[in-house]
């Protein structure tokens, strides 16, 4: 609410709490004592909405004061990550000249290849145009850059990186160092890799296609220290405490230490903290006695995490753990219940109806953040679950036993080694790709999605054939809602959509046939994203404007997710010929395609007409490359360039970077456009049903 209403919420959640408070009060006016804990119990939680606004609003307000304008700096920094596509740097020190500044936020430095002089905790200086991250960018909230402070982006140059010396780590940083030593010292560094991800949750390390390949098969999530992990470390300190002469009070603050200890090495993730919270409390209430309900402690646990900070209820990982957890806690009972009915037996039904409720819980949101859903998550969650949750117990005690003593790590270590590397081959040998589910998304849709979770669940005391024909009904109205949220029942042909992602700039032409203009630098993840989003196997065209070496960087990643038949640039290399799996063409003239007539103009300006509709595309960036005048519909560019939109003097100007008072889509998020009867459709992608008319 204060995300959308800013500090008006405070008087929106008071309007709800008294509401909720006279309708509950009235149901128990009979009962004195009742209304007292109710209306005690409702100021308590207004108290806590209005702490959770408060500190809402004043984390955007200090993540969006930014230290420095965007400009060419001189930067002195460490290195805190180090992955595929970038690093991240924190106690950064800038220089324009003149003045130096020490940057509270981190900077995320993106790079087609990491130089070798490059590590963690190294310190480093080289320049590069720095650029702010926004609260919203693309029309979407930044949850993981102001939960993790990185307020800053950097392109790494080629060359003139140099290292100058090294940080000194923190406790948990050193144990996280320590543990990254021990394992690739002593095991192969594909399985050091799994292992330092499923004891840390850093699944940095492992290979790009290797992780993506367990994404696809719907088990990432063990590299994501969550209820599984903590559950298993949990559920093994209790045991062997049990069985010391202690009193119930001392067995609890020991194993919160240990697991505050093992939660700090994960870098106080939202799920590793989300599990450590409701173990806690499942440890009290063993201890003394009383009954665990697991909904319960869901939401205590969600209620404590948001309120340390309340910015992690827009963070993926914590709506994943949140959603899984939550929809096990609905609906995994009920489900066991019908499969042993059905006489399956008691531990398979068990297993089954837990990873059941958990696919379920988190399908809409993988839907929505990934753009797929593994069609055999059931299948490799059930199978492989129980056998990695017992290798994961092994390889954690191993793993301490080899910190300890480091110069008998090669033993200890052997055996983890293999039985993780076995558990694990299926899952790298086996191409999961080819089993995903995509091209749709919930939308707000989702909220009926859970609700309707919740009235098939027996938590309503309902009739159970009720509450089966309302579920009926509300997922007829999910469905019909869905489809014509995703267009089902609107356009089909000649739509035209606009996406980008921090310098990754896409247009995709949806006609007769699919044809792709790229521009700016390639992000595999983002492409992928957007393929799956729209279903897209393949395409007969791809279209890549810019210099050579662009065309060289973007077309690999383009051939590895999205393969084209054909290559259209506007000049001929002789590094083309290098891409055996495509036929390059260069245009000399206007070039039809399918109903689509295309005109490159340079290197990096093109035109087609659509509709009757003419669009021109521009990466135009720190250059303005010369182009006769050419009158068009719809501009679409990288930056607003005066002389570009003078000789386009088109009705529609639309640029990736933000510009004011133009249409952003770094403010707005992806759009798409249809012309149709001499009028021009604009709308965003996620409310295909808003459409606007210009």
């Amino acid at each position: 609410m204060c995300y959308y209403l800013a500090y008006y919420a405070l008087a929106a959640g008071a309007l709800f709490a008294i509401s909720g408070a006279v309708v509950v009060g009235f149901c128990l006016r009979k009962r004195s004592r009742g209304i007292l804990s109710t209306g005690l119990t409702v100021l308590m939680l207004y108290v806590f909405f209005t702490l959770g606004c408060v500190s809402f609003a004043v984390r955007l307000a200090d993540y969006e004061r930014s230290e420095i304008s965007e400009g060419e700096y001189r930067i002195t920094a460490t290195v805190r990550e180090v992955t595929d596509q970038g690093l991240l740097l924190t106690n950064a020190a800038i220089s324009n000249g003149t003045n130096v500044i020490t940057l509270q936020k981190k900077i995320y430095v993106s790079c087609f290849s990491i130089p070798d002089n490059v590590a963690i905790g190294k310190t480093i200086v080289f320049e590069g145009e720095v650029k702010i991250y926004d609260v919203n960018d693309y029309g979407r909230f930044n949850a993981y850059n102001v939960l993790n402070r990185i307020g800053y982006f950097v392109t790494l140059p080629s060359e003139g990186v140099l290292t100058i010396g090294e940080a000194k780590p923190d406790f948990f940083d050193s144990a996280r160092i320590r543990l990254r030593n021990v394992l690739f010292g002593h095991m192969d560094e594909t399985t050091a890799s799994f292992s330092y991800a499923m004891l840390t949750g850093d699944s940095s390390l492992i290979d790009n296609g290797i992780l993506q390949n367990f994404r696809y098969g719907g088990i990432a999530h063990i590299f994501a220290v969550s209820g599984l992990h903590i559950g298993i470390l949990f559920s093994v300190l209790y045991f062997l405490l049990k069985k010391v002469p202690i009193p119930w009070f001392v067995r609890c603050i020991l194993i919160a230490g240990v697991l505050f200890l093992y939660v700090g090495i994960c870098g106080f993730s939202p799920s590793s903290v989300r599990a450590f919270i409701m173990c806690t409390v499942l440890s009290v209430a063993m201890a003394g006695g009383s009954k665990y309900d697991r909904l319960n402690s869901v939401a205590l646990a969600s209620l404590v995490v948001l309120i340390v900070d309340p910015v992690y209820l827009f963070s993926i990982g914590f709506q994943l753990s949140v959603a899984a957890v939550f929809a096990i806690s609905l609906l995994s009972a009920p489900v066991q219940r019908g499969l042993v009915r059905i006489r399956l037996p008691k531990k398979f039904s068990s297993a089954l109806s837990v990873c059941l409720a958990a696919q379920l819980g988190t399908f809409p949101l993988l839907l929505e953040h990934f753009g797929y859903v593994s069609a055999l998550s059931l299948v490799t969650n059930l199978l492989f679950i129980p056998l990695i949750s017992t290798v994961y117990a092994v390889v954690f005690f191993a793993a301490i036993a080899a910190c300890i003593l480091p110069f008998a790590a090669g033993v200890l270590l052997y055996i983890p080694e293999v039985l993780l590397f076995a558990s694990v081959f299926p899952i790298i040998t086996f191409d999961f790709s080819l089993f995903l589910i995509g091209g749709f998304i919930f939308g707000g849709y989702k909220l009926l999605y859970y609700f309707i979770l919740f009235v098939a669940s027996d938590k309503p005391n309902v009739r159970v054939s009720h509450r089966a024909i309302v579920s009926c009904l509300l997922c007829v109205v999910l469905t019909v809602g869905v489809l014509a949220g995703n267009g089902a029942f609107t356009w089909r042909n000649n739509v035209v959509y606009v996406w980008s992602d921090y310098g990754g700039n896409l247009v995709y032409v949806h006609a007769e046939e699919d044809y792709v203009f790229s521009f700016g630098k390639p992000s595999e993840s983002y492409y992928e994203k957007f393929a799956l989003r729209y279903n897209l196997r393949e395409i007969d065209g791809l279209f890549i404007l810019g210099s050579a070496t662009e065309i060289n960087a973007a077309v690999p990643v383009m051939q590895k997710i999205i393969p084209a038949h054909t290559l259209y640039v506007g000049e001929h290399d002789a590094y083309l010929e290098t891409f055996q799996s495509l036929r390059v063409v260069v245009p000399e003239d206007e070039l039809s395609v399918g109903n689509i007539k295309i005109e490159f103009l340079t290197n990096n300006i093109v035109r087609f007409v659509l509709d009757g509709k003419s669009y021109l595309l521009a990466q135009n960036g720190k250059r303005d490359t010369p182009f006769s005048a050419c009158k068009s519909d719809i501009l679409i560019a990288e930056k607003y360039s005066e002389l570009l939109s003078w000789r386009t003097s088109a009705k529609i100007e639309m640029y990736y970077e933000k510009e004011e008072n133009k249409i952003s889509l770094r403010r707005s998020g992806n759009l798409q456009m249809k012309a149709e009867n001499g009028i021009i459709f604009l709308s965003e992608s996620r409310r295909l049903y808003e459409v606007r008319t210009f």
